[in-house]
């Protein structure tokens, strides 16, 4: 099977070191469809963040709870 020519352009490119594998990686590719990739990833992360902390709250209410026998201070 022949490696297609992008391909091996994108190993020179890695080759010449760290700054240049990023442009390498960018050949050929949609700069709008990347950065819409980056926004998905970033509402993932803020929406798993958001639930990991709401869970933690929570868990953490819990556990005050039985510990001390009282009910969590207020947020002020």
């Amino acid at each position: 099977m022949a490696v297609k020519l992008e391909d091996r352009v994108r190993r020179s490119f890695v080759l010449d070191g760290e700054e240049t594998t990023e442009k390498a990686w960018t050949i050929g590719r949609d700069p709008a469809e990347e950065r819409r990739k980056q926004l998905a990833w970033k509402v993932l992360q803020g929406a798993v963040g958001a639930a990991f902390t709401i869970g933690a709250r929570r868990i953490g209410a819990r556990i005050w709870g039985v510990l001390t026998g009282e009910r969590p201070p207020a947020k002020t």
